[in-house]
């Protein structure tokens, strides 16, 4: 079985004529690919990457929360009403006030975890539902 596992880290640096010291916060999951090839079939692999981008989506909401796209510097959701989140890749960067950095990141760890849970009692549903 693979287990899914979080990871931050942040880099703080200061901006000249910044009102306060930033920090870029990167954060991933994984690992993916053993998950992923854990499919025998194509629609394993399709369910497989859908899971983790909306996993990718459910950790980013925090952030996206807290201080708007324009702070999130990888994957570019600029001028994106809607992010597709079946297109996010499994770590971000983001821009982030260096007095946060830490608390943002465990509540995108927290995200991502919860997200995990619903969509494992959502599964189990379905399987009890089909007995």
């Amino acid at each position: 079985m693979t287990t899914l596992a979080p990871d931050s880290s942040t880099v703080q640096r200061s901006e000249a004529g910044a009102a306060a010291p930033q920090a870029l916060l990167l954060f991933s999951f994984g690992p993916v690919q053993e998950f992923i090839a854990a499919g025998r079939r194509t629609s394993d692999l399709w369910a497989g990457s859908f899971l983790l981008a909306w996993l990718a989506e459910q950790a980013l909401q925090p952030i996206r929360q807290a201080l708007g796209d324009e702070n999130i510097l990888f994957p570019d959701l600029k001028g994106t009403e809607h992010t597709t989140f079946a297109a996010l890749p499994n770590r971000f960067l983001a821009r982030v006030p260096a007095d946060r950095a830490e608390a943002l990141a465990e509540q995108a760890e927290d995200a991502l975890r919860a997200g995990l849970a619903r969509a494992a009692r959502f599964a189990l549903g379905e399987i009890r539902d089909d007995e």
